[in-house]
C-alpha cells in the first residue's frame, strides 16, 4: 500500500510539468503559467518538508516569485494554505499567516 501512496504523491508532483512552466528550488518546485495566472493547477508550489529548515523564508520566497509574475493574491494564498494544511505540513501551520498577501 505504501508504494501506491508514494507513486500517487509523485504523480501529483510531476503532473503539472506537462502543461506549466516550473522552477526547481532547493526546497521544492514552483509551477507557474504566465498565460493563465488564475489557474490553481498551473500556479502552485510543491514543497518538501525534509528539505526545509526555515519555512518562513521558503514562504517568503514563493510569495515574492508569484508577486513578480503579477499573479493574483488568491492563487498564492489559498493554494499554499490548502496544500500545507491538508497534506504533510500540519506541524508547520504556525507559519501560515506569513503567506497572506
Amino acid at each position: 500500500m505504501k508504494e501506491y501512496i508514494s507513486a500517487i504523491k509523485q504523480e501529483e508532483i510531476e503532473f503539472p510539468k506537462f502543461f506549466a512552466s516550473y522552477v526547481e528550488k532547493e526546497y521544492g518546485i514552483i509551477f507557474y503559467m504566465e498565460n493563465n495566472k488564475d489557474s490553481y493547477d498551473g500556479n502552485h508550489a510543491c514543497i518538501y518538508p525534509h528539505k526545509i529548515t526555515d519555512l518562513g523564508a521558503v514562504l517568503d520566497d514563493i510569495k515574492e516569485f508569484y508577486q513578480k509574475l503579477g499573479n493574483p493574491a488568491d492563487v498564492l494564498g489559498l493554494y499554499i494554505i490548502q496544500h500545507i494544511s491538508e497534506m504533510e505540513f500540519p506541524r508547520l501551520q504556525g507559519e501560515l499567516p506569513r503567506v497572506q498577501l
